[in-house]
């Protein structure tokens, strides 16, 4: 029986190995399985020999210790399963890092809607980065295969790069992205950044269009009010403006 539960440990170390090595909830399961029988063997071996010196209430005390760590591992591995398959959010610090690759790269002059998913052991990453829109198409494209060959290689992320070409040296946007992020610290409800912001020309007037970036989900009531908010305090200092419009994005990017 020493042997049996030596050989179980072994194979739990080598199990859960594997799972961090290729990111597999089904080897770490694997793992905790082996790691229960050498258990079970320790325990029978506890309760056996407590049982012969007269502590007969041990035996059943191993058992609810043993159960215990059952139900213990059984819940850590489902959790984990189940954040994999509905989605789990991204580390916080990886977005980060993938924002200051993307910066790092000359001509990328913003990035925003980061997008992690995962696949076993595999990820993927989708971003958005703004550039010149002088750039020629040809320049855009190579500077996104730029990103995604950076991200990829450091991250070690299948990397898709979509990009907004922005007009960022005119003065108008410059001055406005300045007011929008004033008015964004004074609305009602919490809102994480604006961005892809653009001047365009209306039928009565210019119509101001940009993304949203929301921390809580919004209804479409007040979404509505938030594009009257947002007018109503544009209009104060740009009165050509006629609409606005807010591109709400979803609530997993960044």
């Amino acid at each position: 029986m020493g042997l049996s539960i030596v050989l179980k440990e072994w194979n739990t170390r080598f199990a859960l190995f594997l799972a961090r090595k290729v990111s597999s909830e089904a080897l770490r399961a694997d793992a905790y399985h082996h790691r229960s029988d050498a258990l079970s063997s320790i325990m029978v071996l506890i309760g056996v020999g407590g049982s012969y010196a007269g502590y007969l209430w041990l035996d059943g005390a191993v058992g609810i210790i043993l159960a215990i760590f059952i139900f213990w591992a059984g819940i850590s591995i489902a959790k984990n399963s189940m954040n994999d398959i509905l989605g789990k959010a991204p580390d916080p610090l990886d977005l980060e890092h993938i924002k200051a690759l993307a910066l790092s790269v000359d001509g990328v002059k913003g990035v925003h809607d980061i997008i992690v998913h995962n696949y076993g052991n595999q990820k993927v990453v989708s971003l958005h980065i703004e550039v010149s829109h002088t750039m020629t198409l040809d320049k855009a494209h190579t500077l996104s295969e730029e990103v995604e060959e950076l991200v990829g290689r450091e991250m070690d992320y299948f990397t898709t790069v979509h990009v907004d070409p922005l007009d960022l040296e005119d003065p108008r946007i410059q001055r406005l992205a300045a007011l929008l992020n004033q008015i964004l610290s004074r609305t009602p409800i919490k809102l994480k950044n604006i961005h892809d912001i653009r001047l365009l020309k209306g039928d009565v007037g210019k119509n101001l269009s940009f993304d949203l970036v929301p921390v809580d989900a919004l209804c479409q009531e007040k979404s509505r009010k938030l594009e009257e908010f947002f007018l109503e305090e544009v209009k104060k200092e740009f009165p050509e403006i006629s609409k606005v419009f807010i591109q709400f994005e979803p609530l997993f990017t960044n």
